[in-house]
């Protein structure tokens, strides 16, 4: 795609966000666009909104289990951007009228303290960077009518990226096997999914190291301060007004999430 439509694409999906007004599935009205080109309109408004001083504070991986990526029909995970305006405190009720047609979903959360770039990136690099790890929610949100995606569009529109919650503890990753740790999540107290760190790629660490290669990919890189959630430990909720969200990890503790609105 030529820059001018970059642009273009890229103020519909702002014009959506600010708007609360969803629009139609932008693969679906150009069957031509790429995956590169959806990246190309994601880094068109996270430029966007760094120039409007912003903070990025991370980055978000989505599509991190098999069944999604078939679904896609992508052989990786994606990626989306993470800013100070998308963070949520656990002690302040949600609002929903800030999303079109939000879910939420359980993740591990880590926080870099080094810097990690390029695509040699392993494993055992980032183990060594984590400053620490912690429960989280991410709160996505689709820009587009009914959740009618594609991969194009979910990466487009910032890999569906909403708002996140993390957990009041953190944790040293020293001596932590994440693959391993159960994960419940409760919905009004009732359990709505349950899974392991194994379900993000085999382990969560793998997750990191596929953000930072694909960082790498785009001429950026992972710095040392910031967060990245790692991807869906369980299937995603409905969020309705008066819900009261809870997850716990094994070994990493609880985060939780009220629900207004």
């Amino acid at each position: 795609m030529k820059e001018k439509m970059i642009s273009e694409l890229a103020a519909e999906l702002r014009g959506a966000e600010s708007s609360g007004k969803s629009i139609e599935g932008l693969k679906l009205r150009y069957p031509e666009m790429t995956i590169q080109d959806a990246y190309q309109i994601q880094l068109w408004n996270a430029r966007l909104r760094a120039k409007s001083g912003e903070k990025l504070l991370g980055y978000k991986i989505g599509l991190t289990s098999i069944e999604a990526r078939k679904h896609f029909g992508l052989e990786t995970p994606d990626l989306g951007h993470l800013f100070e305006g998308m963070e949520w405190r656990e002690s302040e009720p949600f609002d929903l009228s800030r999303c079109h047609q939000p879910k939420i979903e359980c993740e591990i959360a880590f926080k870099m303290a080094a810097d990690l770039v390029g695509s040699q990136c392993c494993d055992a690099d980032v183990r060594a960077a984590v400053e620490w790890v912690a429960p989280a929610f991410e709160i996505v949100d689709s820009r587009i009518v009914d959740w009618k995606i594609k991969a194009e569009d979910t990466i487009a529109d910032n890999g569906s990226s909403a708002y996140f919650i993390i957990g009041a503890k953190h944790w040293s990753i020293e001596g932590l096997d994440l693959a391993t740790l159960g994960m419940a999540m409760f919905r009004n107290s009732e359990v709505v999914t349950t899974a392991a760190g194994a379900a993000v790629m085999g382990d969560p660490i793998k997750a990191v190291t596929f953000l930072v290669k694909e960082l790498a990919n785009l001429d950026l890189g992972l710095k040392k301060g910031q967060i990245v959630l790692s991807g869906s430990l369980g299937g995603m909720s409905v969020m309705q007004a008066g819900d009261v969200f809870e997850a716990e990890i094994y070994k990493l503790g609880k985060v939780s999430c009220r629900v207004s609105g």
